[in-house]
């Protein structure tokens, strides 16, 4: 990938330094003009961790989201929803809800063509799939955007009468160049039917997960933290600054993947896979007293927000 001559919290690097005396060599106005004082290194803290102290599963989520689209047809694209005055989804995360008939033994589920990008399925509130495996199949796993005609063995619903099924997909992002999309992309189930036990899936409800900041400030379901849930789930915890605050970096670490808030800003997201391991968390967005962090965890969190005072990168 590329960087720039100023990282992310602003610091200068080898690349700024290169192409400063690149500049000053090859200036015809070298000893003419005085160029001013390069602006100084904003001082950065490692703030005392945070720790969770409540969650909300999520069904509880799903719950909470007015905004749901049913579709007797098949499956919709994220940007083919109509929400936002007709613009779609153009980012977050999409939730394909339906009913499994009752059943005596498995289903075999099949998602024809490529995941735009990536899924999570949900049996019955049970996640039946497993996060990327770099050592493993990586990309080519069933769930992930490498993978073609994914094939998911779903066990037998534990209700009395339908089961639920929900297909969680995250938009990754959109690439800038190159095949095979050259621009038009969409995300979500789009490319073929879903097949249960060799029969398509017509009747589907879609949740938009966008995380926008009037959502995200406005979650009333939080329960008392027992611990990392067993589906995506979001966690709070409070950091108060008593000073002046200070730019710092949020040390994901310790948890897998997901998104991070701050004050119902949204920071950014962060992968276990690196290479970044830090989320930069500039001074503007802290508070003098309380601030609410809120993760967005799809697999596994931590019982702790860490902060540390410079990046970390694998």
């Amino acid at each position: 990938d590329y960087d720039a001559p100023l990282s992310e919290a602003g610091d200068y690097t080898t690349k700024y330094n290169t192409a400063r005396d690149l500049v000053q060599k090859y200036n015809p106005l070298t000893g003419i003009v005085t160029n001013p004082d390069a602006p100084e290194i904003r001082e950065k803290t490692a703030y005392p961790s945070v720790s969770i102290i409540e969650a909300i599963d999520f069904s509880s989520i799903l719950s909470s989201i007015k905004d749901s689209f049913k579709n007797s047809s098949g499956p919709i694209s994220m940007e083919d929803l109509p929400c936002n005055d007709g613009n779609g989804q153009s980012y977050g995360y999409l939730s394909y809800c339906t009913k499994l008939p009752r059943k005596a033994g498995n289903y075999s589920l099949k998602i024809k063509g490529h995941i735009r990008d990536m899924a999570q399925i949900i049996v019955d509130g049970s996640v039946i799939t497993q996060p990327y495996n770099k050592d493993g199949d990586g990309d080519k796993a069933a769930g992930f955007w490498g993978a073609r005609d994914a094939e998911f063995l779903l066990p037998k619903s534990s209700n009395e009468a339908e089961g639920d099924l929900v297909i969680i997909v995250e938009n990754m992002g959109r690439v800038n160049y190159g095949q095979p999309h050259n621009f038009k992309q969409s995300k979500g189930l789009v490319e073929g039917p879903i097949l249960l036990d060799e029969a398509p899936i017509t009747n589907w409800t879609m949740i938009p997960l966008e995380f926008k900041k009037s959502f995200i400030t406005s979650l009333t379901d939080w329960n008392s933290y027992a611990g990392s849930l067993t589906t995506p789930g979001l966690y709070r915890g409070t950091l108060n600054v008593t000073a002046e605050p200070l730019d710092t970096f949020v040390d994901m670490s310790s948890w897998n993947k997901g998104v991070v808030f701050i004050n119902g800003f949204n920071l950014g997201r962060y992968w276990s896979e690196g290479p970044q391991k830090t989320m930069y968390l500039a001074a503007p967005l802290l508070n003098q007293g309380e601030n609410e962090i809120i993760i967005y965890e799809q697999y596994e969190a931590a019982d702790a927000i860490l902060f540390t005072d410079a990046p970390i990168f694998t």
